[in-house]
């Protein structure tokens, strides 16, 4: 089996088929995906919180200043990144349809996590 390299990056928003297409503000400024598990910096940008995480690990590895990645505003990660919960509820009542070939289910995204978790 091949490795991912450990520098290569892996968007970690949903990619899934939506019906209409998601609003550019539910979008996460690294993956440009509709973010999961969105969290808000005090200077207002939205990331998927995995992929602000991935963002934190290489600024530490490097050495430097832990900075927004949009702005590069200085950030102290227990003070300036909070759960963005309502980002989080619009993307989960996005409607999606099954990637399975020949399905016709649609449904809200939360239906898709909720199923996924009881499996």
């Amino acid at each position: 089996m091949a490795e991912v390299p450990v520098n290569r990056f892996v968007p970690s928003g949903y990619d899934e088929q939506f019906v209409n297409p998601p609003d550019e503000d539910l979008q996460c400024i690294i993956c440009y995906l509709p973010s999961k598990e969105p969290v808000l910096t005090r200077c207002g940008h939205k990331f998927c919180r995995q992929c602000l995480d991935e963002h934190i690990r290489r600024q530490e590895l490097g050495g430097g200043p832990l900075t927004c990645p949009t702005d590069r505003e200085a950030l102290e990660r227990n003070k300036d990144i909070f759960p963005d919960k309502s980002t989080e509820r619009r993307i989960l009542s996005l409607i999606i349809k099954c990637p399975s070939e020949g399905c016709e289910w649609t449904g809200e995204l939360r239906e898709k996590e909720v199923s996924i978790e009881t499996d």
